[in-house]
């Protein structure tokens, strides 16, 4: 029987901050074991990004360097400290000014921990959980959170998803060759071997510290939600790992379940 604490699970965050916020940030990462990588280019600068680094000094104006980044939260057991500890991270680096657009991306990676990265195994279970979340529509719970969609047409599509699980059900034998490099969907199986969950996306958009220098409770509480919303994926792949929920004949998923590593 499989728990929710055999599970692992990390964030990757894409962001921007101006320079003296990105210092902030850089110093919350030594409490969380986070790695950073600076100067994304595929996260864009906005016209309201670009206004917030200009500030006015004794009638001189000054530009301040503005910084995107990824950071990579390390593996953690899924209990429910992680939870809290999450949601206490994402409400420091509100508070600390991190600002995202629809150009950056908060994603979830989702493993068993007895699977090794890059393993056999856990590439396996992934696929496994992919196409459990297919088979059984409960992908469509995850497609968005109040309002927020969690799909897009590049970045995370459902239609990129149902390739890749296409492709998998005709080359069972050969799963991570033929889905390696391809276009991501929703829910994907990753070369390194997790589930990763790449909808979620603008959980710091008009950050109102960052733009209105105002916290807002209201934003700090949609914060916790939205935390809660990740972790709701936990009891699915629970599910699919125990087998339940699915009694298809023609199902990729019974496939993969039939023949998972112990």
């Amino acid at each position: 029987m499989i728990l929710s604490s055999d599970f692992d699970i990390g964030f990757e965050i894409e962001g921007i901050a101006l320079e003296s916020n990105y210092t902030k940030i850089k110093e919350i990462a030594k409490n969380y074991g986070m790695s950073f990588l600076t100067g994304d280019t595929s996260i864009q600068i906005t016209p309201e990004i670009e206004e917030l680094a200009e500030f006015e000094y004794e009638d001189e104006v000054y530009v301040e360097n503005i910084v995107p980044f990824e950071i990579n939260t390390i593996p953690q057991e899924v209990t429910p400290t992680t939870i809290l500890r999450t949601i206490n991270l994402f409400i420091d680096l509100y508070r600390e000014k991190i600002i995202t657009n629809n150009t950056c991306a908060l994603h979830a990676h989702v493993k068993l921990k007895k699977d090794s990265l890059h393993s056999h195994s856990a590439y396996h279970h992934s696929a496994m959980c992919v196409a459990y979340l297919i088979e059984t529509k409960q992908y469509q719970n995850f497609q968005s959170f109040e309002g927020e969609r969690m799909e897009h047409t590049f970045w995370s599509s459902v239609d990129n998803m149902m390739k890749e699980y296409k492709r998998t059900k005709e080359n069972v034998e050969n799963m991570i060759s033929v889905n390696h490099d391809r276009r991501r969907g929703l829910f994907h199986s990753h070369p390194m071997g997790t589930l990763e969950w790449r909808g979620p996306r603008g959980l710091f958009d008009h950050n109102p510290l960052a733009f209105c220098n105002n916290s807002l409770k209201s934003f700090e509480e949609r914060i916790v939600r939205y935390t809660k919303f990740l972790f709701s994926l936990i009891p699915i792949l629970r599910n699919a790992h125990n087998g339940k929920g699915i009694a298809q004949s023609d199902s990729l998923y019974w496939t993969l379940y039939s023949t998972r590593f112990a």
